[in-house]
């Protein structure tokens, strides 16, 4: 009796196991007759047994079974992290092949999964599946995955990235950018601009060093893109090297880049330095290769003018006895300050007349040279 209990408990566990490794046949074979609910079900029943849990060939056709779930059109949408469980069911396949008594018998399979293109676009679209049903971080998971799976395509780290970027999770979005540069060699300025934005004004990854390497990047890169001559100024400026920022502008404008652009940025900088003869040096030669630029003849006008309003702001303060020492010879030489900078706002306002502070400033202009017609006329 008592060896006949022993004999029948073995037997259930023996039944019971051979159950449990036939429901990795049953997926198989329903996978195969395109029954891949009931594949999913058996699999899933495997994966989970004490007698098959640990077993390669287990997470190996489970990774199968769910790539063909995210591939299929409806069961795809049904099953949303379908590609996600297919990968990872790769990946535990892998390590259990790799501590195996016998490591390798399914490396060759693995190998071949994990670069197949149909487990790419089964990743693919899961993340941007994700990112439809607006569940950002796992789109971002997602386009993670897609690194590991094909590292040498742009795709993976851009979406990565934006989406990263849309959960305003900046350092992931820094790290997925600059993996991608590295890995691909692909750098675009929008990649770039991004970085940009994220070293210089997201204060917890602010780094005005790196911001610097980027835009001097971005100008070698791409030297016919203004952004970058400007972010670098900037960048340095805000670094407390203004001097520096002026000799590189003008190293850049002297090689030959003589764009307006340039110009304008050099005279801004001048200004800031106090450096104002030079400022003006700098419009002078931005309306030489555009007369029609709005801002160079709108700077150039409120560089002149600007010091005649100062004057005229100290004689209204002065008392009756200045006043009469000095006050009429400062206003009449303010007056032939603003005859000065008069033509410079006239052309801004003819190149850009919806320009508010332009129109106002010409008015004033107008009325403090008793030019009252033309200061009415501009309602």
């Amino acid at each position: 009796m008592k060896q006949a209990l022993t004999l029948g408990i073995f037997s259930f566990f023996s039944i019971s196991s051979f159950a449990q490794s036939g429901e990795v046949t049953n997926a198989i074979l329903a996978q195969k007759d395109g029954m891949l609910l009931d594949a999913k079900t058996s699999i899933d029943k495997a994966s989970e047994h004490e007698k098959t849990k640990n077993d390669t060939k287990t997470w190996y056709y489970k990774g199968k079974i769910y790539e063909a779930i995210a591939l299929d059109p409806t069961l795809g949408k049904q099953n949303s992290d379908a590609a996600k469980i297919a990968f990872d069911s790769y990946t535990k396949a892998q390590q259990l092949d790799e501590t195996a008594e016998k490591p390798g018998k399914y490396k060759k399979d693995l190998t071949e999964a994990f670069a197949s293109q149909s487990l790419a676009v089964a990743i693919q679209n899961g993340g941007i599946q994700a990112y439809q049903d607006k569940k950002l971080s796992d789109a971002y998971d997602y386009f993670t995955i897609y690194q590991t799976i094909k590292p040498l395509d742009t795709l993976g780290y851009v979406y990565a990235a934006q989406m990263a970027l849309a959960k305003d999770d900046y350092k992931n979005a820094k790290e997925a950018y600059t993996k991608g540069m590295t890995k691909t060699g692909y750098i675009s300025p929008e990649i770039l601009t991004n970085l940009l934005y994220i070293y210089k004004t997201v204060e917890s990854e602010k780094d005005l060093n790196k911001a610097l390497e980027i835009a001097r990047l971005g100008k070698s890169k791409y030297p016919n893109n203004a952004n970058f001559v400007n972010q670098e100024v900037d960048i340095l400026e805000k670094s407390g090297k203004l001097t520096e920022a002026i000799t590189n502008l003008e190293s850049i404008i002297q090689k030959g880049d003589k764009k307006v652009e340039n110009y304008l940025l050099l005279g801004s900088l001048y200004e800031k330095n106090k450096e104002l003869d030079k400022a003006k040096e700098s419009y002078r030669s931005a309306l030489a290769v555009n007369p029609n630029s709005f801002e160079a003849n709108y700077n150039m006008g409120a560089l002149i003018y600007n010091p005649a309003v100062d004057i005229i702001k100290t004689v209204r303060n002065m008392g009756v006895s200045d006043y009469q020492k000095k006050g009429k010879q400062m206003e009449a030489q303010a007056k032939e300050v603003i005859k000065i900078s008069l033509p410079y706002f006239e052309k801004a306002y003819e190149v850009k007349s919806n320009d508010f502070t332009t129109k106002k400033t010409l008015k004033e202009i107008y009325a403090s040279l008793g030019m009252t017609d033309k200061a009415n006329a501009l309602k």
